[in-house]
Order: structure tokens, then C-alpha cells, then sequence
């Protein structure tokens, strides 16, 4: 329906466009409900789905109006920088501005202009601009990143803003053809009399004479020595010079000066001439240029072969995908030479036979090193580009709007397209609060994952540095009760987010809604990520709408919940006007962590006001590990039953708190004691008054454990996959990741089991918990745990839908789906390469393993490899000095086996991570004596 939808609204938008271009050019829902035959709500709905995929334009009047944005854009020949209008008038000066833009602004073609060049671009307008004469500027880069590129365009911007007239004079001087040589570099730049030197035999002007009224690009200025620099002061200062052998007459000249170094400007020069240069770009080298720009680079060399040559050219998609694999030295006129080179190249086949109308340029004709570097990593371009087919180029291609999208901004998008779909299920009320954020996280940390193991390797530039360095700070001065649980670490993965979304453009409208909820129940995440936008946005320019701050809150609060997962909930409640706040931010700032939430009590507030305020909490968090609530007076002691959301969890009241009292408490939280524990153990030190309402046990909810013997990570994984079939057919049960460790060592007293019906344990390696049936993994993957299932959700599942779960979850647990889930490796090169390294192990230990031990390895070891990828390796495990003394034969053995993995991958597998591979092994096969 979609498909027909769209090619209906192409056809009326090409045909109306052809006439004229005015508002009913456009579609309105009414007239395609008619057309079509469909619900006028229904064509609405499309249409602005459309718009949200930015296949539309639509104009925000009444009716609301749409245009097919690539007939649009090919009429005007621009790119639209957004979807949504408010009025007609607003698109046509959004057109006809933007065309008088591309014609006037020579960095309208300029690759990067609107990405990781656009603060340089600003930064060159701004000093070639200022009045009266400009200012100084210094462009800083690695050899080829395009100085004297940015050094010409500079000058014909000036000259198309009427700063400099249009025959103003552009010099250029090299000063490493004058180094170490000052009297030839002041006679050059000076001007000389006759018989100022040897050979001087008339007056000869120089080269700031010649660029009056114009500009001077001085290039490789770190080759300039001290006394050259220091020549140069009072001429950036003051606009005058005497010419050399002229130490009586001043000379005048109105020059704008631009200086051009491969150095660091602090070490090369004077510190005396570097503080007459305000202000200095600095360009990025190739490899920190985003995806996007070195596509269109790469396109647009392409293009000028195109035009030298005469000839369409067919670049085959591995051309593509291993030249923006490679990692230019030289920068963009090394990428440059080799595409020439593969032209060339190419264009011998052709002369060999000119069959074909058009040249192809196949991998084969690009440089040996290019070649070698794209096979060998082949199984990481996956993950910088999203092209699948041969680009065919002319001289009339134009690269120069966003037509190509890498796959991260692919992702990003769909980040947008997933959650729009979460909010709207929410605000239907076809989706509770902690299902939203459940989906919403699912959502934002697996895009988040990616978007970080894209960016593991390599310098990341100034401007990310600056950013991240940036929000470190923010980090640091907020209140730990209103931070939570942010960290350097999650501000390194908001800052590769915030420059992430600078290379998407992307509209949502709907804003007040969701953001209303969002400030009611997350008050304080709320709080700080509008704070941190603000700063982002004054500071860096960096604009985020309401759907960017959605995608930063939820990431904070999985942060919390990944935290807390089995923590008691607290809050503090006191009359008065910051009573309660005071005592929570002090108790919060010893312990080091958020553990008290406050209610404060004003005197004119009424206590049914503040019942309601606490019911609206309860209902944004999760009380299933029950809450305490601390209060200065008795009058909540008997109002308890006032409360909402709560039955179903156990609630500890306690009277007259104080800051001593809060203190004990928390550390008791933290240490994970229950509720009964802790109350007992502050009454014994403070005797307060205190009560405990038990949950009501009829209400304990049906829950299936995940867990893994590395760590609640995979556990995590592990309940998504195992959700999407059990949940699907039932929602009685819920799938909670749990510490591997406290099952093994605390069994059926863990807290768990006293607060859910836990009617099994699905994972890695049995905890071994008492009368707790228990599935490994490997037993879900090879069919035999079938039975096992069945048996589990017997009596609690109808019988007939136990057989549909069952075929759910054996479809989502093959092997290559759960190694697919459970990392964002390339599955297929991870089973392929530990195929082999599981082979060599068998031989060297001189066993046969079973197949659930096979399918627990190659699970295990994916997950390990991810870890030390991404350099989070668990460095922990009971007694490694032992092992290691008692087991040299299996280490070295395993080192031997896995060193083909490890140089793939670029690990090292530790020791720490060697033991739980040991583990898995005895664990399967009780004879193992290694």
C-alpha cells in the first residue's frame, strides 16, 4: 500500500511541478484520500510518515499541503536543509535563498562545508570579514587536508561579499624557498632600493606591495626563522614597512594576511608573532572527516577524471569501499593521486578495448597497498558503509547535496523512526511507562554500542576532544542528586552521539507531548540533559530537538538501572521547604552514590498533595525490590494505605529521620541487605519508630532468570532474546538478568526468589540452585531443551501456546542468531575463525568435545572477543594465582590455539578470561584433567 502511495504522490507532484511551482503545486490529504479511495486519516497518516522519512516536504498551513522533496530539489538544483514549513512563503525564500547562496558562496560546493568544516568555514569568514582590514589567521593541518584550497576559496568569498574588489590581488608566497636565508625573505616581502645588496641594481617592489587591497597567503610559515617572524610585527600591526636598504621612508599597504603550516603553531613559532594571529583553523585530516565526506570526495575526483577523460565512468562499490577503508597519509591529494592512478589505469583496459561505452574502474586498478588494506579488513567496512553497487559517474554527477547516507546515519535515523513508533504506542496507552523505557532502552544502547565500536580506533580530532573534554566538566560541577549515575565514560558516548547527529537532518514536530511526561516523571534527567543541550548549543552551536533529548534521558536512566538492578528503593520526606533535599544531597554525597530521592513538605501543602506527588513516583520507577520511606512525623506512618502502585511491593516506613539515621541506611542498600535487614539493623543503633507493609504474596510475578558466568551484560542479552518469544506469547512472565555469581554462592536465599515466583533459570552454565529447574543455552540451540521449556511453563502458560513459545525461541536461538544478538561483530567471520581455533583445542587437548559444550564455547568466546574489542575484558576471578600454578599446560595451550584469534582481532586474551574458558570446559566434562 506504502509503494503505491508514494510512486501516486510522484506522479501528481511531477505533473503539477511541470506547470508552475505555487502552494497547490502541492498535495493535500483530502485530494489523495479521494483519489486513492482511502480514509482522509488514513492518507494523512502517510503523508506525514513520509515527511518523517524525508520523502515529503509539507507545509504547515491549513489544509497542510506536500511536495515530493527530490522533484523539488531537482528543480531548484539545491539540497533542503529540512522537511517542514510553516508557510508557503517559507519554502520559497528557503529555495530561492539557498540558490542565491549556491551561486554567491563559493563554499557551497566546498566537501565538509556543512560538517566537519563548517566551524573552520565560520572561522575564515570571520577573520577575512572583520573590519576594517581582517585579521590574521593561521590554517593548521597534516600535508594535503586542502590549506590552500580553504586559502583560495577564502578569497573569492571576499571578493563575492564585496570586501575585496573583484581584480584584488592573491599572492602566495612559499617561505620554505626562503628558509634560513631572512635578508632574501625581507627582500621579497619588502621590496628592495638599488643597491640595498649585491645584485640590487634597481628599486624593486615586493611581494605586500603587489597584494595592497588584496590578500598575502604565506605557505609553510613554520619555515620561517625568528627573524623573518619578528620582520613581519610592525607590519601586522601598524600596515607599514620600510623596503629593504629604506630605513627612512615608510611604506603603506592594506593586506590581508592567511599563513598556512603542516606544524604545531605553539612549537614553531615565536610566541611574540603568535599573538598577532587571533585566530587559527585548524582542518582535520582524512581519516576524522565523517563517511559522508569522503564518499563525496571520492565522487567527486571521480568526476573531474570523468570531464579530463571524456568518458562516463562505472566505479565498481569495492573501489568505493576500499578507498574510504584507507587511511591516506598525504590526506585528500593523496586520495586524490590514487583515484588519477586508477583512472589511468582503467582507461589502458578501455584503449585495449573499446567495446564498452564507458570505462570501468575495477578494485584491480587501484594501487597494491589500497587493495591489501580492504581485503585484510574487509569484515570492518560493513560498518563504514552502506554500499552495495557500482556509482556511475559523469561530468554532470552532482555530489553536492546529502543524496548519500553512510550506515550509521542510516541507524540514527532508524533510532528515530523506532522510537517515534515506542512514544506513539505510549501516548496511546497501548504501551505502560516501564515498557516504553524497556523498548526505548533496547533501542538507544544498541545503537549507541555500534556507534561506539565504530569510532574504538583512531584520533578522534579537536573538535570531538573539545566536546567531550567539554561535557567532562559538566559531569563534574553537577550535584550528585541531580547527576544520578552520569560518568566520563557515558560522556564520551554522548559526545560521539551529539556528533553524530550533525550529520543528519532531521524534523519532529510533536514536541510538548512527549516532553511534558518526560519532565514529570525523569524531573531530574530532564533537568540535566536540558541543561547539558543548552550548554551544547551556546557553546558549540550543536542545535538537539526534543527526539535527541529523549534518546540522551533514556541512556541515562539505563545507566541507573543497570546500576540498581536488585537495589531497594528510597525517599526522604520532611516539612519544610528543602528539609528533606538537604538531608538526601548530604546522606547522597558521603555514600557516592544517588540513593535517596526527596519529598520536601512545605507547611501550606497538604499532606493528600503530597500523597498524590509520591503516587505519580511510584509509578515512574521500579518497586519490585520494595522501598523504604523515611519521614520526619508519624502522619504517613497511618496513610500508607493512601499510596498507589506499591501493593504489590514490600514498604518499609520509618519516623523521625535525621542524617545519621540516612547514612545507615544507605550503606545497608548499597551492601544489597533487604528490607527487614535494614530497618532492623538502624533500629537497633537509633531505635526509631518503623513498620513493614509485606507484598501482597498472591501478586508475585512469574520470572524466568538469565544469567551468565562472565557477567550480567550477556545476562541482559540474553533476556531480550528470551523476551521476544516468551513475552510474545505471554504476558505473564517476565525474564529478569541476574548475577551469576550471587546464584551460585547464595542459592535460593538470594532476595529473587523471596520477591518473585521464579519458575527457572535460562543460561550459560548452571548456578545450581536448589529446586530451580535450569536450561543451558546450548540445550535451547540444539533442540533438547525442549522438553525442558515445556515442563518450566507448564501450568502457568494455556497448553496450547506453550508449543507456539517453543518454536518461538528455538527459531531465535540458533547459533547465528544469539552470536548475532549477543555482539555486533561480524557473525559470520566469528564462527568462522573459532571453527577453526575450537578444532586445533580438541586436538591439542587430546579430547572430543560434546556439542553442548561446542555451542557453549562459541558463544562464550564471541562474547570474549567483543570484550577485549572494545577493551572491557572481565579482569576478575576467584584465586588467578592458583590457577595459573596449577594449570600452566592448559594456558599455554590455549595461548597457542588462540593466537590466530588474536592477532584477527587485534586482542590479547588475559588471563583472568582464560579461567572461564577452563570452567566451561570442566563444568561440561567431569574427566577433564588439564
Amino acid at each position: 500500500m506504502m509503494d503505491n502511495f508514494k510512486s501516486k504522490i510522484e506522479e501528481i507532484s511531477k505533473k503539477r511541478l511541470a506547470d508552475t511551482f505555487r502552494l497547490e503545486a502541492g498535495v493535500e490529504a483530502q485530494y489523495i484520500s479521494d483519489k486513492l479511495d482511502i480514509h482522509r486519516s488514513t492518507a494523512s497518516r502517510y503523508l506525514n510518515e513520509l515527511t518523517r522519512s524525508q520523502i515529503l516536504i509539507k507545509i504547515s498551513t491549513r489544509p497542510a499541503y506536500f511536495f515530493n522533496k527530490s522533484l523539488l530539489e531537482n528543480k531548484f538544483d539545491i539540497s533542503l536543509d529540512k522537511n517542514i514549513y510553516a508557510s508557503f512563503e517559507e519554502l520559497k525564500d528557503a529555495l530561492y535563498t539557498k540558490n542565491k547562496k549556491k551561486i554567491n558562496d563559493p563554499f557551497y560546493y566546498f566537501i565538509g562545508n556543512e560538517g566537519s568544516l563548517k566551524n573552520q568555514i565560520e572561522q575564515s569568514k570571520a577573520a577575512i570579514s572583520y573590519p576594517p582590514s581582517g585579521l590574521p589567521f593561521m590554517i593548521v593541518g597534516e600535508t594535503g587536508v586542502g590549506k590552500s584550497d580553504l586559502a583560495q576559496l577564502i578569497y573569492q568569498y571576499a571578493k563575492n561579499k564585496k570586501i575585496l574588489r573583484d581584480n584584488a590581488p592573491f599572492i602566495t608566497l612559499n617561505c620554505a624557498e626562503f628558509a634560513n636565508n631572512p635578508e632574501l625573505v625581507t627582500a621579497n616581502l619588502f621590496g628592495y632600493t638599488k643597491g640595498a645588496f649585491t645584485g640590487a641594481d634597481k628599486d624593486t617592489n615586493g611581494i605586500i606591495e603587489e597584494a595592497d587591497q588584496g590578500v598575502l597567503f604565506l605557505d609553510e610559515a613554520h619555515r620561517l626563522n625568528a627573524e623573518s617572524q619578528e620582520k613581519l610585527f610592525l607590519f601586522m600591526d601598524k600596515g607599514i614597512y620600510h623596503p629593504l636598504g629604506d630605513n627612512s621612508n615608510w611604506k603603506k599597504a592594506n593586506v590581508r594576511m592567511l599563513f598556512a603550516t603542516t606544524e604545531d603553531p605553539e612549537e614553531a613559532f615565536l610566541k611574540t608573532f603568535m599573538r598577532r594571529i587571533p585566530i587559527i583553523v585548524s582542518i582535520p585530516p582524512l581519516r576524522e572527516r565523517t563517511d559522508s565526506e569522503k564518499y563525496h570526495l571520492i565522487c567527486t575526483f571521480y568526476k573531474e577524471e570523468s570531464s579530463n577523460v571524456n568518458k562516463q565512468l562505472q566505479v565498481n562499490s569495492k573501489v568505493i569501499k576500499a578507498l574510504m577503508a584507507f587511511n591516506a597519509q598525504g590526506n585528500v591529494g593523496e586520495l586524490k593521486n590514487i583515484i588519477i592512478y586508477s583512472c589511468a589505469k582503467a582507461y589502458i583496459d578501455y584503449a585495449d578495448n573499446q567495446s564498452s561505452p564507458l570505462i570501468e574502474v575495477h578494485l584491480k586498478h587501484l594501487p597494491m597497498e589500497v587493495i591489501s588494506n580492504f581485503i585484510n579488513n574487509d569484515s570492518n567496512v560493513s560498518f563504514h558503509t552502506a554500499l552495495n553497487k557500482s556509482v556511475l559517474i559523469d561530468s554532470e554527477s552532482d555530489w553536492s547535496g546529502q543524496k548519500y547516507h553512510v550506515e550509521n546515519n542510516n541507524a540514527l535515523k532508524n533510532l528515530y523512526e523506532g522510537l517515534l513508533i515506542i512514544i506513539h504506542k505510549y501516548l496511546t496507552e497501548s504501551l505502560l511507562l516501564d515498557a516504553f523505557l524497556e523498548k526505548a532502552s533496547l533501542l538507544v544502547n544498541q545503537y549507541l554500542e555500534k556507534l561506539i565500536y565504530i569510532n574504538s580506533n583512531g584520533d578522534k580530532g579537536l573538535e570531538f576532544n573539545t566536546l567531550k573534554y567539554f561535557l567532562e566538566g559538566i559531569a563534574d560541577s553537577v550535584d550528585i542528586s541531580v547527576k544520578t549515575n552520569i560518568s566520563k565514560n557515558s560522556m564520551t558516548t554522548m559526545a560521539y552521539f551529539i556528533k553524530d547527529i550533525t550529520q543528519i537532518n532531521y524534523e519532529y514536530t510533536n514536541e510538548n507531548d512527549i516532553g511534558d511526561i518526560l519532565k514529570t516523571y525523569f524531573p531530574k534527567e530532564f533537568w540535566l540533559i536540558d541543561k547539558i543541550c543548552s550548554e551544547v548549543e551556546s557553546t558549540f552551536g550543536i542545535s538537539m530537538n526534543l527526539l535527541d533529548k529523549v534518546i540522551l534521558i533514556v541512556y541515562i536512566r539505563s545507566l541507573n538501572e543497570s546500576l540498581n538492578l536488585n537495589r531497594t528503593k528510597a525517599i526522604i520526606i520532611a516539612h519544610g521547604y528543602s528539609t528533606a533535599s538537604s538531608i538526601a544531597n548530604i546522606s547522597n554525597k558521603l555514600l557516592g552514590e544517588y540513593v535517596f530521592e526527596a519529598f520536601d513538605m512545605p507547611i501550606d501543602v497538604s499532606l493528600s498533595e503530597i500523597v498524590h506527588k509520591l503516587n505519580n513516583y511510584f509509578k515512574s520507577i521500579d518497586t519490585s525490590k520494595g522501598i523504604i520511606i523515611f519521614v520526619d512525623m508519624g502522619s504517613l506512618m497511618v496513610n500508607y494505605k493512601k499510596f498507589k502502585n506499591i501493593s504489590n511491593s514490600t514498604v518499609g516506613i520509618v519516623n523521625n529521620i535525621t542524617t545519621q539515621i540516612a547514612i545507615d541506611a544507605g550503606e545497608k542498600i548499597i551492601r544489597g541487605n533487604t528490607i527487614e535487614q535494614i530497618l532492623e539493623g538502624i533500629s537497633q543503633n537509633y531505635r526509631p519508630a518503623y513498620q513493614i507493609i509485606k507484598a501482597k504474596s498472591s501478586h508475585k510475578k512469574n520470572t524466568i532468570i538469565s544469567t551468565c558466568i562472565t557477567g550480567i551484560g550477556t545476562a541482559v542479552k540474553i533476556k531480550e532474546l528470551l523476551d521476544k518469544g516468551i513475552r510474545k506469547g505471554s504476558g505473564e512472565i517476565y525474564v529478569l538478568p541476574y548475577d551469576f555469581l550471587s546464584l551460585k554462592n547464595n542459592g535460593i536465599e538470594e532476595n529473587i526468589f523471596k520477591e518473585y515466583n521464579v519458575i527457572g533459570i535460562i543460561g550459560t552454565v548452571n548456578p545450581k540452585v536448589q529446586d530451580i529447574s535450569f536450561i543451558a543455552i546450548e540445550d535451547i540451540i540444539s533442540g533438547k531443551g525442549e522438553q525442558q521449556l515445556k515442563e518450566m511453563l507448564k501450568n502457568i502458560v494455556p497448553q496450547n501456546i506453550i508449543g507456539n513459545i517453543n518454536e518461538d525461541i528455538v527459531k531465535l536461538f540458533s547459533l547465528q542468531d544469539v552470536i548475532n544478538h549477543l555482539i555486533i561483530l561480524n557473525p559470520d567471520k566469528i564462527i568462522e575463525n573459532l571453527s577453526i581455533s575450537i578444532e586445533k583445542l580438541q586436538q591439542q587437548l587430546n579430547i572430543r568435545f560434546n556439542n553442548p559444550t561446542r555451542i557453549s564455547l562459541y558463544v562464550h568466546l564471541s562474547c570474549l572477543i567483543e570484550r577485549l574489542v572494545k577493551k572491557n575484558p572481565i579482569v576478575h576471578h576467584v584465586d588467578l594465582a592458583t590457577f595459573q600454578q596449577n594449570h600452566q599446560n592448559f594456558i599455554h595451550i590455549l595461548k597457542r590455539v588462540f593466537n590466530h584469534i588474536e592477532e584477527v582481532y587485534s586482542v590479547e586474551i588475559p588471563l583472568s578470561e582464560i579461567v572461564y574458558i577452563y570452567d566451561i570446559i570442566k563444568m561440561k566434562h567431569s574427566d577433564f584433567k588439564y
